[in-house]
């Protein structure tokens, strides 16, 4: 599938903020002083001069225009760059997890499991956002859906679907991990029935305890790379959908589903 022509901010941000910066400034040279000059006469009458000064200050602010563009995008790379640590080492915060892909942080779930000596398998992956875990340890099962839900907090309604699960395969306990929070109704009723809860908090402070060789990988995480939304915009995150440890299909859904549903092919 074919990716659209158009190019915006967005599009810009990708680049190295160094390069923005530059084509910022010769932007600003080229419209305000270079093309100018194309328009310049040697024929000097009040007329003349008057549509002259109005062509090189069109151009002056055509210049201004481009030039802000390249350096807001310098501006926000270079933020990005300073605030999420680029391709660094380092240990992984909430703000790294919560930019993290739906794969990468279902990948940071299963490495936290197996640090804990768990044997994990993934199942179905659902267009929720929500991957599914199983664990085994001693014997027994434990089942563990996770939301990758930076924005919003998971509701009661995941609680009690993970709960009914647990009931029906008989597994000795549930946990649901979220990237951001759960609900004041989700907290109580997951006291009520057993269900563990991690919120993206919690699963920081996790993250950041283990060692470097184990996160490093998922701290180089490459958000640029994804294609724009078609119906949005915005940029979209890989998925693929999983049974029995075998891959079926992968494809881009939006990074704001399920506020939109835009949807690409792999």
């Amino acid at each position: 599938m074919s990716r659209r022509m158009s190019l915006g901010l967005g599009d810009l941000v990708r680049l190295p903020w160094y390069l923005n910066l530059l084509a910022a400034g010769a932007m600003f040279m080229l419209f305000h002083y270079v093309v100018p000059t194309l328009f310049t006469t040697a024929v000097r009458t009040p007329l003349v001069d008057s549509t002259t000064e109005l062509v090189h200050n069109a151009w002056s602010m055509v210049g201004l225009v481009f030039g802000g563009l390249f350096l807001l995008a310098a501006v926000v790379g270079l933020y990005r760059r300073t605030r999420f640590g680029g391709k660094r080492s380092g240990s992984l915060n909430l703000q790294k997890i919560q930019q993290l892909s739906w794969r990468e942080f279902e990948e940071l779930c299963a490495t936290w499991f197996r640090q804990q000596g768990y044997e994990v398998t993934e199942t179905v992956q659902g267009l929720d956002g929500g991957m599914d875990l199983q664990l085994l340890k001693d014997d027994a099962l434990t089942l563990v859906h996770c939301k990758h839900w930076p924005d919003r907090e998971v509701t009661v309604f995941s609680v009690r679907e993970l709960f009914g699960v647990v009931v029906a395969r008989n597994a000795r306990k549930g946990m649901l991990v979220s990237s951001g929070d759960f609900s004041q109704e989700a907290r109580a009723f997951a006291r009520d029935v057993g269900i563990q809860l991690v919120c993206g908090e919690e699963l920081a402070e996790a993250a950041a305890a283990m060692p470097e060789s184990v996160t490093r990988r998922l701290l180089d995480f490459q958000i640029e790379e994804a294609p724009g939304c078609p119906d949005c915009g915005a940029t979209m995150v890989l998925r693929s959908e999983k049974r029995a440890q075998k891959l079926l299909s992968r494809f881009w859904i939006c990074r704001t589903f399920p506020g939109c549903r835009g949807k690409r092919a792999a």
